[in-house]
């Protein structure tokens, strides 16, 4: 609310730190998550949490409130959240979300990394589509890419539903990049950007790394024709890897 009001909020705010059950923390989580996109107003930077389906989604007079105020209020909630909760997909998720919004790309990143690292327990199981949705991933190529990680943005565009080429390819040919290529072959499972990367570095007069590529391609769990089953454990192998390399750069 407007800074006329903070001090009318201070017993509400001192309220809900001290909230521990998680049913109503939640709920007053989903209401500053709510608040805080309705103040925003922009889709595309939106906090996706649950339950926010549950408040209002318009204010009477945007003007009488902080957004600044709200924010800082939400992430020391979901932050004390986290101290009772540490393995709660879904805040780690929103925390990436909000890290994300506020432009602190690697502190998002480690955010969603570790809603992964939970949910699969530490990759001991597959990444699914239920634990990791594409919103998710396309947050985090645009974390990577705000970075000038361009490699690893553009072998992230593998994990979505359907593979954005177009942002893959752009970001292999990105100049500023702060990643190696040379790190990433074998964590690629798609032959179309295989084959794209096989005639970027033969432009370029890499040949060694033409060649690498051409190895990765030539490998028998990735031939065309194998069968789904063999396919998608290819693919989850390669997902794994990529996953624990990008782990030991921004969570550990």
């Amino acid at each position: 609310a407007h800074e006329a009001h903070q001090p009318l909020l201070q017993p509400v705010l001192r309220l809900c730190s001290q909230l521990r059950d998680w049913t109503v923390l939640s709920a007053a989580i989903s209401l500053l998550a709510r608040l805080h996109n309705v103040l925003r107003d922009e889709t595309s930077l939106e906090l996706i949490c649950e339950h926010t389906a549950l408040w209002p989604s318009v204010v009477s007079s945007t003007s009488s409130y902080n957004i600044q105020l709200v924010s800082e209020h939400l992430w020391q909630l979901v932050t004390s959240a986290l101290e009772y909760y540490p393995k709660n997909i879904s805040l780690h998720k929103l925390l990436g979300d909000y890290y994300y919004v506020g432009e602190h790309y690697s502190a998002a990143v480690k955010q969603y990394l570790l809603a992964a690292v939970i949910a699969t327990d530490s990759f001991t199981r597959p990444l699914t589509k239920v634990i990791m949705e594409d919103c998710v991933y396309k947050r985090m190529i645009k974390c990577l890419s705000q970075l000038h990680c361009h490699t690893q943005a553009g072998v992230l565009c593998q994990f979505l539903e359907e593979v954005d080429y177009n942002t893959a390819f752009k970001s292999f040919t990105e100049s500023m990049c702060h990643d190696c290529m040379d790190t990433y072959y074998d964590c690629i499972w798609d032959v179309n950007i295989l084959e794209y990367l096989i005639y970027l570095q033969n432009k370029k007069g890499n040949k060694d790394r033409a060649k690498k590529a051409i190895d990765m391609i030539g490998l028998l769990e990735l031939n065309a024709n194998n069968n789904e089953e063999i396919k998608r454990e290819a693919a989850n192998k390669r997902k794994i890897r990529f996953m624990q390399a990008l782990v030991r750069q921004y969570v550990l």
